[in-house]
């Protein structure tokens, strides 16, 4: 788990909009756009999944993030930034590996893994290929 690295799949470009909200000094964040990532499961920390993040649009207010469990749809995160939504699903992250430890399991990954983890990275923002 020392060495886990991020490598996100682009899945959808998406379309780029016209407004203040649909970019930011770091990005820009295409209407459609969707990746996904295989990162520690919300649901068996000791085990990873596959979330997909989305522009989805939410009128007036611009683009809206949401990241879902692939394979458990109903575990759903939406957000007004990248990094929230991201911050959100390590948050909880965070409380089922504390409750799981506190429970006695010991495979679970280090919190420190996930200090260092932000939205715009898990959303495939940074990433070269996908900025291309």
């Amino acid at each position: 788990m020392q060495n886990f690295s991020i490598s996100v799949e682009l899945v959808s470009l998406g379309s780029v909009m016209c407004g203040n909200h649909w970019c930011s000094k770091h990005a820009i964040y295409p209407k459609g756009f969707k990746s996904r990532v295989k990162f520690f499961s919300i649901l068996d920390p000791a085990n990873t999944c596959y979330y997909v993040s989305e522009v989805i649009d939410g009128g007036f207010l611009g683009p809206f993030f949401r990241v879902t469990l692939e394979e458990h749809p109903k575990e759903v995160f939406t957000k007004t930034t990248a990094d929230k939504c991201w911050e959100t699903v390590i948050d909880r992250l965070n409380c089922e590996i504390n409750r799981r430890r506190s429970l006695g399991e010991l495979n679970m990954p280090r919190l420190e893994l996930l200090q260092n983890i932000n939205g715009h990275k898990m959303f495939g923002f940074l990433s070269p290929s996908i900025i291309q």
